[in-house]
């Protein structure tokens, strides 16, 4: 029922499996937080490091919200959507690591799908969005969830990429306003189809 959300979780687990024969598989898909234009390998990553995690429990984690969330967002948005708001999960907050993490001293990897979840999350509170209305549940969500991700990318050293997490629940925002509004308005804007609610609602009797 959800062929992206299914096949990315499918490939993490191979990819994670890989690394436990071949340990550091996951570090040369990971994107480090200096960019070498001339390095053919710095562009695949950019969308690779979402597919590598650092080990089980991280997997575990990722994969388990994702299965929750993932496959309820893709019924709604559609898979083509779902897949456009991976890749601009992966490309944003690796672009966004790059930035915040370029003039480190210390050589920092990004790996994990934890922007791709947040930005399932998102989808799904804004599921019940309409044009011109914010759905309570997406408000919550931003605000007991969001600000706290936002205090710990400032405040935390805990080595969890909390911008990929921000970075990922602005993306998923982001499209859900631009899908959800535009969809909902059409769909209002559609003649009712009398016959098949008239069949339906017979064979529903029946």
């Amino acid at each position: 029922e959800a062929p992206v959300i299914i096949s990315f979780c499918f490939i993490c687990a191979l990819l994670h499996v890989l690394n436990i024969c071949m340990p550091g598989l996951n570090r040369f898909f990971a994107v480090s937080d200096t960019f070498q234009i001339t390095s053919a390998m710095q562009y695949p990553r950019l969308f690779t490091h979402v597919l590598v995690h650092q080990d089980s429990n991280h997997i575990k984690g990722n994969l388990v919200h994702l299965l929750l969330v993932g496959p309820s967002a893709e019924l709604v948005y559609g898979s083509q959507s779902m897949l456009i708001v991976v890749l601009l999960v992966a490309v944003t907050s690796a672009l966004t690591h790059i930035v915040l993490f370029g003039s480190s001293q210390e050589t920092a990897h990004q790996l994990g799908a934890s922007g791709v979840v947040s930005a399932a999350i998102l989808l799904n509170s804004l599921v019940a969005a309409e044009s011109g209305k914010i759905p309570v549940s997406f408000i919550l969500t931003a605000l007991v969830w969001g600000v706290d991700e936002a205090y710990k990318l400032v405040f935390a050293s805990d080595g969890v990429s909390h911008h990929a997490h921000l970075t990922g629940a602005i993306v998923g925002s982001a499209y859900a306003f631009y899908f959800v509004r535009p969809h909902n308005k059409r769909r209002r804007q559609q003649p009712v189809n009398q016959s098949s609610s008239s069949s339906a609602l017979s064979w529903w009797n029946g």
